[in-house]
């Protein structure tokens, strides 16, 4: 019998190629999906990691500035506001448009003048040395400190500077926590705790109340010995914020606030009086102390030696006539020769050779003044730590070179940065201290802009947009008016109208640290914007015969303004004229000092008086005592006037910072508005 085959199909063992293949492709898509997936999730983690770290940078740094410019010392002045008026200062100064302007035959313009006068001079407005020479208001209750911003180049965002005074125990801007301010402090003397009072209290290390060291491990109190370095605190502190390789610092000085103070100036002293440092402090004093502190250096030999002054809450914050002097110099921090970065002029004989320069307290914010790529803001922990940095503890640094013959903050002094190329000064690299004073890495801006009312927009200061309060031609001559060397510009006489923008006319853009020669060319002129609130005893330039002290470089008025007669509803005042006749509505200001006085500015000009006898009155033979308020009157023979504000305030300022998260690669924009207006 013959067998058939089986038709039974043997059961298959494995997979054939194809399948493989197709099931290793499958599964290399599946691996390669859960890899992308997983390398977006990661990605994604990153990115929001970045974003939260620059989050949480942005907001320290928005927080240090927001705080310390809630604690300013120098607010909004109230002499130039009037509050009782039909148009309270809580009206925006905003709705204030040409529907709104005074209007001469309106029964309600003299209210309406003072309402829009009063918009004008709301926020913080720079001191003028008229104050000091004439009869004229004094310095205010309020305007104590300072308030500095440097523009330098508008193009550049990384070469703006912050400078001001702070104070802790400010809580009528919006900040109610009580701030308290710490640095480094060396002990100047033995104390002793154990006794009643202590002794040598008058010292830094003492200004905390706490003269005695705790032994981390038996807890043990001991005494403080000369030359122990220890740490103290303060209300009261002078701040930096400036940009330096990419890295945003705020260098923070303490101002003395002395538990004791026997001599009530602020030096430490021993407990049965004389200086502790009667003169060049032997050590290194910007690494030994973290406090404010200026050189004091006559101008001839003969004069009492130098030395160095600690900045006090009781001397050094008061910008009055009142204030304490030393050889003719202000010793209040309004005096820009007193602060942390500024040229202390004059200074001491060294060998023969006299360091006295014709423009004193200028900032020192270059490596070379003629460079004006050469940016560097403020010297930095790192710098001014250095053994070769002993100023202001001494005249002039230890080092050898030029720098032994100025201080390290004169602007003429070019600060070598060769060795490497990095942005530090070579003389001072590598201080101990680096570091200790940054804020923030990897900024790309630190923008400073101001609020100009008059075009209303943000703007740099010293912009050359057109017209504005802030514009440049308030401080530099672009117009040939008559310079600083004109008497004709300071002595306008009787009956004439003033010229615009006085600080130019003084030239007030050489206050800064750029040299005045950069800006002599005229299709590129480069030179100094500063807004400062001044004092009024600085006497920028003492060769200047025309003046013993100078105008501020940013201090605009209402009647700078190409539209004031618009705005005001009346024309421009003129220099009040004897036994003349006014008619209603006409306006003046008052006399320039004399010729040859030593005081020859036209007078601050914060103020214009309008007649308001109708139809007409004859003004007295000599001036009458111009009153230092809005609203106020005064009879003048047959006239009688009323004051009116013509200042215009810095009424706000935006700060933008922008900075790169290196991990995750993303750029982070924080802006931060601060209103100088109190209503």
């Amino acid at each position: 019998m013959k067998r058939q085959p089986s038709t039974i199909r043997p059961t298959r063992q494995g997979f054939t190629l194809v399948e493989l293949l197709v099931t290793v492709a499958l599964l290399l898509v599946i691996m390669s999906m859960f890899a992308s997936a997983f390398q977006i999730a990661t990605g994604t983690l990153h990115k929001h990691r970045g974003i939260a770290e620059n989050d949480q940078r942005a907001r320290a740094a928005v927080s240090m500035l927001d705080g310390d410019l809630a604690k300013r010392t120098y607010r909004q002045s109230s002499f130039y506001t009037v509050p009782n008026i039909a148009h309270p200062l809580n009206r925006d100064p905003l709705v204030l448009d040409a529907a709104e302007y005074p209007v001469f035959a309106d029964t309600t313009y003299l209210t309406d003048l003072a309402n829009r006068a009063n918009q004008q001079g709301l926020g913080i407005v720079a001191l003028h040395p008229d104050y000091f020479t004439a009869t004229t208001r004094t310095v205010g209750t309020e305007e104590r400190g300072y308030f500095y911003i440097s523009e330098n180049d508008p193009d550049n965002d990384t070469d703006d500077v912050l400078q001001l005074t702070v104070n802790g125990l400010e809580f009528d801007l919006g900040n109610l926590d009580e701030i308290i301010y710490s640095g480094r402090a060396t002990v100047l003397e033995d104390t002793d705790y154990s006794i009643s009072p202590p002794s040598q209290q008058d010292q830094p290390i003492w200004d905390d109340g706490i003269g005695f060291t705790i032994d981390p491990t038996t807890q043990a109190a001991s005494p403080y010995v000369a030359g122990d370095t220890g740490r103290s605190s303060s209300h009261y502190a002078e701040v930096s914020y400036f940009v330096r390789n990419g890295n945003l610092y705020r260098r923070e000085l303490l101002i003395r606030e002395p538990a004791v103070d026997p001599e009530g100036d602020g030096q430490p002293s021993f407990d049965g009086g004389g200086d502790m440092i009667p003169n060049d402090y032997g050590g290194d004093f910007c690494n030994d102390f973290d406090f404010s502190a200026t050189r004091l250096d006559p101008e001839q030999t003969g004069d009492p030696a130098g030395r160095v002054w600690f900045n006090s809450s009781t001397l050094s914050l008061d910008n009055s006539s009142a204030g304490s002097t030393y050889l003719s110099k202000y010793l209040a921090l309004g005096n820009p020769q007193n602060r942390f970065g500024h040229d202390p002029s004059p200074r001491r004989n060294l060998g023969g050779i006299f360091s006295i320069v014709a423009l004193q307290g200028r900032p020192k914010e270059y490596f070379d003044s003629g460079d004006a790529d050469s940016f560097f803001g403020r010297y930095t922990h790192e710098e001014t730590s250095h053994t070769d940095f002993e100023h202001p503890g001494v005249a002039s640094n230890g080092s050898s070179g030029p720098s032994t013959v100025v201080t390290p903050f004169s602007p003429l002094l070019a600060i070598p940065d060769t060795t490497p190329q990095d942005g530090i000064a070579d003389e001072f690299a590598d201080g101990p201290r680096k570091g200790e004073d940054l804020l923030l890495t990897n900024v790309h801006a630190f923008d400073i802009e101001v609020w100009d009312a008059a075009i209303q927009q943000w703007v740099d200061l010293g912009h050359n947009l057109n017209d504005g309060d802030w514009h440049q031609q308030q401080i530099i001559d672009t117009s040939n008016l008559p310079t600083s060397s004109d008497p004709v510009f300071f002595n306008t006489p009787a009956g004439s109208t003033p010229p615009a923008y006085a600080s130019a006319g003084r030239a007030m853009y050489r206050y800064g640290s750029l040299d005045e020669t950069l800006a002599d060319d005229p299709a590129n002129p480069i030179f100094n914007r500063i807004f400062d609130t001044w004092h009024p005893g600085f006497d920028f330039d003492p060769n200047d015969p025309l003046t013993l002290d100078d105008l501020p470089p940013f201090r605009p008025q209402w009647t700078d303004r190409t539209n004031f007669t618009t705005e005001s509803g009346g024309n421009l005042p003129t220099i009040w004229q004897p036994t003349h006749l006014y008619t209603k509505g006409e306006r003046v200001f008052p006399a320039p000092t004399p010729t040859g006085s030593g005081t020859d500015y036209p007078g601050h000009q914060s103020l214009f008086y309008e007649a308001t006898t109708d139809p007409s009155g004859t003004s007295n033979g000599t001036e009458p005592a111009w009153p230092d308020q809005p609203g106020e009157t005064v009879t003048d023979g047959t006239v009688e006037w009323v004051a009116v504000n013509n200042t215009i305030g810095l009424q706000a300022m935006r700060i933008t910072i922008r900075f790169l998260d290196p991990s995750s690669q993303q750029m982070r924009q924080v802006s931060l508005v601060h209103s100088f207006i109190e209503r």
